[in-house]
């Protein structure tokens, strides 16, 4: 009686129920707009390569985060090892100049975007116009 009661629960966890759901596509597709900026096609080549470097540039600090972490972990293992322990405070020393480079980089391709995007705008028509005095 046991078994047949555990194999109906288990069936009934299997079978589709039915949902009453909303299409919420519209609303998440203007949630990401808002957050994440339009889509591709409709941004200029600079804030385009500003998120492809932003995602690079985490994606190495992430990497980093894990070596600093698994430096500490060999520290704390290394028993009174003194080779470990050299290992383990030359990956972390490495470690922390590559998050020093990484936060220069960082700053670097901020300040170069931005300039970049505020060139950008600064050649449009209606810029040229109040520069030139003429009405648009």
């Amino acid at each position: 009686m046991k078994k047949l009661f555990a194999t109906l629960a288990l069936a009934l966890c299997f079978l589709p129920t039915v949902a009453f759901a909303q299409d919420f596509t519209t609303q998440i597709q203007k949630t990401g707009d808002a957050v994440y900026g339009a889509s591709v096609g409709n941004q200029d080549l600079a804030t385009v390569i500003g998120r492809i470097l932003s995602v690079l540039l985490s994606a190495i600090g992430v990497v980093l985060l894990v070596i600093i972490i698994y430096a500490g972990f060999l520290w704390m293992t290394a028993g009174g090892n003194p080779e470990s322990v050299k290992k383990a405070k030359s990956m972390l020393i490495n470690a922390i100049v590559g998050v020093v480079i990484l936060a220069a980089s960082f700053a670097i391709t901020q300040f170069v975007v931005s300039s970049l995007q505020s060139q950008g705008t600064a050649g449009t028509e209606e810029n040229i116009n109040k520069k030139t005095g003429k009405a648009g």
